[in-house]
């Protein structure tokens, strides 16, 4: 999301979140921190069927990479770059993060990077609390 921030209440599609990973004990702090910002969310901590149908066209979607499978976040990746949709990528998943992951969102706090050997931010790769991605533009065709 290079240029502007995502921001629910400036004209965008969608006001909602999905939260994919996370803590079940945590869940309804979630909710409660995002709603006390404007957002609706929707959190998916667990196993659920058919979860890249289930997201919908969020606004964007935070994922919480370490309380997700790779094989769902394979397929929760998939289905939100087919979508155009952005991500934010997270480590942990306390309500500290989860507040700095809303942040970067909303703009008040640039995402981390992680940096490159020369020292020079690398573009798009998360590291730290969190990183932005912009969704991916789609391929040329091949012909």
């Amino acid at each position: 999301m290079s240029g502007s921030a995502w921001n629910p209440g400036a004209g965008n599609a969608s006001k909602n979140v999905v939260l994919v990973g996370g803590m079940d004990r945590l869940e309804s702090r979630y909710v409660e921190e995002a709603g006390s910002r404007g957002i609706d969310l929707k959190v998916f901590n667990g196993p659920a069927a058919n979860l890249p149908s289930r997201i919908g066209n969020a606004g964007a979607l935070i994922l919480f990479t370490n309380r997700v499978s790779h094989r769902a976040r394979r397929e929760v990746m998939s289905a939100v770059r087919s979508r155009n949709i952005p991500v934010l990528h997270c480590r942990s998943c306390g309500i500290c993060s989860f507040r700095t992951c809303l942040e970067c969102l909303a703009g008040r706090r640039p995402p981390a990077v992680s940096p490159t050997p020369s020292g020079a931010p690398a573009k798009g790769l998360p590291a730290g609390r969190a990183g932005l991605r912009a969704p991916r533009k789609a391929a040329p065709a091949k012909g």
